[in-house]
């Protein structure tokens, strides 16, 4: 081989990996094609966010309500082109990642056939991993934070690869990308800063790049810091209203204990290997930064009692180290490690397909799950026991609600349709009504809840209230007289949403736009 053509294999990848990368997207496509699940609770928060997009005046950071305008005007509202963004992202993940193995292990004198070896290793363990399955066919942003922080510590990784320090450029694109998609990218920024002061890649600073890389950052991050600046602040009330419903009361530790679960124990093994290669190996020495800045963001996310997924973006590329440090080993450790692994990780993924992907119908997946007796798996963010997966029983229930709605709604006459508001009292209730409701000439919804508030009480005082969910109580605060008039749910969702009440109520005590500001999320958190 002449040294062109090797010049052009370590700086490339192999052509097949696009196979594999188009793989990904096509399981997630086929997967919301025939699914008999709908429409995840989250998803229509995200949709909901695009109807209202403020790029500069929102709550949270807003490419992903960026993302459902564009989706929606190209694709429409079919499951799959919701969720067809997150398909293809969820692929380019796999190529990535793939990109990382090859680079690292050609890096490393390792042969092609080796590196190769390296890159499936690696694609397959991204391919079968829970986190990985689970985000791609969502359309929320955790795939789109996956992909940011992979990028960013790819390019790192070839900054010190190639002694080009203008790679600085890319880790300020792709953490600019994060802060514009979700703050969590503020983990890995965090982890890259602490890997650059305690390795040689401290003498960058007296450059301009990484400055050059902060600068980009802030600037294709700037929409989510003017949102906070001008909303004063929300991601601190958000912040407390999380750690006190589910961050407070976890332990630490099950932080690292389901890590082998939001992978598989083979693909944990191996990112495993790999942050252990990128922090002491010899031949790994020069990406020791890479290994420290996924270190110190778990290590951050476990002193906030974060979510184990939150530290699921780390793995690509420590899958990519691991399968270079297995093609640093004898051929033949190097071939059966590579086929073995493979082999268990596609197998255990065959096994938890029906747990990781809505293929099933509810009555068949919950079977499944109690088959399998895995209630780790069934269990909520609050730590209520579902028959399912608290992801498949969020895809239940909704348009059945919106046609409840719409049912009372027709019994109104037309005078008391022109003066009611019709309200939602949780985020995907608000959500389904925002999708559903127009095709049933419903009005647009007002909610309370977390981001709705933002989007004000509309103009009507709310002679009329129709509620989708909440208490007769409750309401009777703010109206002289409140009733329950229908009860829907569905048995396989969470538990809030088995029984949901439609309340109208009469006679306000006061205008909704005079008590809006004392529902203010910030208030009551």
């Amino acid at each position: 081989m002449n040294p062109s053509s090797m010049r052009e294999d370590r700086d490339g990848a192999p052509r097949w990996l696009w196979a594999l990368a188009l793989f990904a997207v096509l399981l997630h496509v086929g997967v919301n094609l025939i699914t008999p699940f709908g429409v995840h609770r989250d998803e229509l928060l995200y949709l909901s966010m695009g109807t209202h997009l403020r790029w500069w005046r929102m709550d949270f950071p807003p490419f992903i309500a960026g993302v459902a305008n564009v989706s929606r005007a190209m694709f429409g509202d079919a499951l799959w082109s919701i969720r067809l963004f997150p398909a293809i992202t969820s692929g380019l993940i796999v190529f990535a990642a793939g990109v990382a193995a090859w680079r690292f292990a050609m890096a490393t004198a390792a042969t092609e056939n080796a590196a190769a070896r390296a890159t499936v290793l690696t694609a397959v363990a991204v391919l079968t991993g829970s986190v990985f399955l689970r985000a791609g066919l969502l359309f929320q942003p955790v795939v789109f934070d996956q992909l940011w922080w992979t990028l960013a510590l790819l390019a790192i990784a070839e900054r010190q690869r190639t002694g080009n320090i203008r790679w600085w450029l890319g880790v300020g694109v792709a953490l600019g990308l994060g802060l514009l998609t979700k703050h969590s990218i503020m983990f890995i920024g965090v982890g890259l800063v602490v890997g650059m002061l305690l390795t040689p890649v401290r003498r960058d600073l007296l450059t301009p790049w990484p400055w050059f890389a902060l600068g980009i950052a802030v600037f294709i991050g700037l929409p989510s810091l003017v949102g906070q600046i001008q909303l004063d602040w929300p991601i601190l009330w958000q912040m407390r209203d999380l750690q006190a419903s589910q961050l407070e009361a976890r332990n630490r530790l099950s932080f690292l204990f389901e890590q082998p679960l939001l992978v598989n124990p083979v693909a944990f093994v191996l990112g495993m290997a790999g942050l252990v290669w990128l922090l002491v190996a010899r031949t790994a020495r020069r990406w020791q930064i890479v290994g420290i800045a996924c270190l110190v963001s778990w290590l951050v996310l476990i002193m906030q009692h974060g979510k184990a997924y939150y530290g699921a973006p780390v793995y690509p590329i420590l899958f990519a180290a691991g399968a270079a440090a297995l093609m640093q080993l004898a051929p033949r450790v190097q071939r059966i490690g590579t086929y073995a692994g493979v082999l268990l990780m596609v197998a255990l993924a065959v096994l938890g397909a029906p747990l990781a992907l809505p293929i099933l119908s509810p009555a068949a997946t919950a079977a499944y799950a109690a088959r399998m007796g895995v209630s780790n798996s069934t269990e909520t963010n609050t730590g209520e026991q579902l028959p399912l997966p608290q992801d498949f029983a969020d895809m239940l229930g909704w348009p059945q609600q919106v046609e409840a709605v719409a049912g009372e709604w027709q019994k109104l006459t037309e005078d008391e349709r022109a003066r009611t508001v019709l309200v939602a009292s949780n985020y995907g209730r608000a959500g389904a009504l925002d999708l559903y409701g127009p095709r049933h000439g419903l009005p647009p919804v007002v909610s309370a809840a977390g981001s709705f508030w933002y989007f004000g009480p509309g103009t009507k005082p709310g002679d009329i209230m129709l509620a989708l969910g909440g208490e007769v109580e409750e309401y009777q605060q703010l109206y002289e007289q409140c009733r329950t008039i229908f009860i829907v749910g569905t048995a396989w969702g969470v538990l809030e949403e088995q029984a949901v009440p439609i309340i109208r109520c009469d006679t306000p005590r006061k205008p909704l736009q005079d008590v809006w500001p004392l529902l203010d999320p910030a208030n009551n958190s």
